[in-house]
């Protein structure tokens, strides 16, 4: 049910083709934004960040978790004209992340 999972113990990044199956039979114009936003977040994981952001424009972020939390966002309503945006470019917050990872 994952879309992805980063297995960094084995040097691995898996993404979930029932999970990307269910998405496109319910937003098949979701699927490019989606697959490209799945792999940049899982490789985060990959790459060493743990945590998950709560700001909805950030890779790291979530929609909601298995809690029923859900990320935020300054949009109101974003949910319901949902395009995929972040897959477009990296946020400032994404940079410095990237920044910090990778310290000479």
């Amino acid at each position: 049910g994952n879309f992805g999972v980063a297995d960094r113990i084995n040097r691995r990044l898996t993404l979930g083709p029932s999970a990307f199956e269910l998405l496109r039979a319910k937003a098949p114009e979701a699927i490019k934004y989606s697959l490209q936003l799945v792999i940049s977040h899982e490789m985060g994981h990959f790459l060493g960040l743990q945590r998950h952001s709560r700001r909805c424009i950030d890779v790291m972020s979530y929609y909601s978790d298995d809690k029923g939390a859900e990320c935020i966002s300054v949009v109101p309503n974003w949910k319901s004209g949902y395009r995929e945006y972040r897959s477009h470019l990296p946020t400032a917050c994404d940079i410095k992340r990237c920044k910090a990872l990778n310290k000479p």
